[in-house]
């Protein structure tokens, strides 16, 4: 992981200890590549209370940051749990 800048280094271990581990595959990330903007996806008004809440408690954990605005944006998926209501 030496060629990989310090502050993806420190994300991928963030995200891995944060959330209690993930398995990781190799990737090759380009640093320099062009802004990719996607739309994002409505998420189903039943639901939001909970993704809010979830998006909150990421950002609390430090593993995602509240931005303003980015040129990089792609949409998130929801995997709701089985009581129907929590991600």
């Amino acid at each position: 992981m030496s060629n990989i800048p310090i502050h993806l280094q420190r994300l991928v271990v963030k995200c891995s200890n944060n959330t209690g581990g993930m398995n990781l595959q190799l990737a090759k990330l380009e640093v320099n590549g062009e802004p990719i903007f996607l739309k994002r996806r409505v998420i189903p008004y039943a639901q939001r209370d909970g993704v809010l809440q979830a998006l909150e408690k990421m950002e609390r954990d430090g593993i995602i940051t509240r931005v303003t605005s980015s040129t990089w944006a792609t949409p998130i998926v929801i995997a709701i749990k089985s009581d129907g209501k929590t991600p």
